[in-house]
């Protein structure tokens, strides 16, 4: 999207002289951005409910890549079915965001070759 914000930023979009192809690429660009500023706000929340669940789970002492836990002791910390819980949410938040933006980018691109009359790339 580099190139884009050169153009809008740079007055010059006029460049690009289809007025809908134009708008389509504005609107993009304002759907990308209103996208990854909903991200980086929910990405900010995570932090605490990230250190809730990561003091409770430790690593293997003989295998860094395995956790352990006990699991009774988990299934009563409210904090940490909690953070778990929130953590999904967010997780699931971002997922549909990002796949908004995917949509956003495809939508984009079959609009650029339709204007561009190339064939747009499955």
């Amino acid at each position: 999207m580099g190139t884009l914000n050169e153009l809008i930023s740079g007055g010059q979009m006029n460049l690009i002289r289809d007025p809908d192809l134009r708008r389509r690429i504005a609107q993009t660009d304002a759907a990308l951005r209103s996208y990854a500023e909903y991200i980086s706000l929910m990405s900010n929340n995570a932090p605490p409910f990230g250190y809730a669940i990561q003091t409770r789970l430790q690593t293997a002492p003989d295998d860094p890549e395995n956790v352990t836990y006990d699991f009774e002791a988990l299934a009563e910390d409210e904090e940490f079915l909690n953070a778990l819980g929130h953590m999904l949410r967010l997780s699931l938040v971002n997922r549909y965001w990002l796949e908004g933006m995917l949509a956003e980018v495809n939508e984009l691109e079959t609009a650029l070759a339709e204007a561009l009359d190339i064939e747009a790339t499955p």
